[in-house]
């Protein structure tokens, strides 16, 4: 049987011992709570990098959308000028035959 005696020298080496694997878990603690928060902060920075790109493929399709309107009111602008300018030289015909028949 082994009789451990407990002296003052021995409480203390037990207290310090304690107190460094206290320090120690804690370290521990502290290390893997930074590292989550490194990830988390990782995570966030990746989110906002994917809510900027779908912003960005956003306003791409808007320009996209605005740029077929506009080409599309150009071509209704083009289309309703000539059918004006075939309908005046309709008229100008019809009206300029009234008055060689008039003569």
């Amino acid at each position: 049987m082994i009789i451990i005696i407990i002296t003052s020298n021995s409480i203390i080496i037990i207290i310090i011992i304690i107190i460094i694997i206290i320090i120690i878990i804690i370290i521990i603690i502290i290390i893997i709570i930074l590292i989550l928060l490194f990830f988390l902060l990782l995570l966030l920075l990746l989110l906002l990098l994917l809510l900027l790109l779908i912003i960005i493929i956003i306003i791409i399709i808007i320009i996209i959308i605005i740029i077929f309107i506009i080409i599309i009111i150009i071509i209704i602008i083009i289309i309703i000028y000539i059918i004006i300018i075939i309908f005046d030289n309709i008229k100008q015909y019809f009206t300029s035959s009234k008055r060689v028949v008039e003569k």
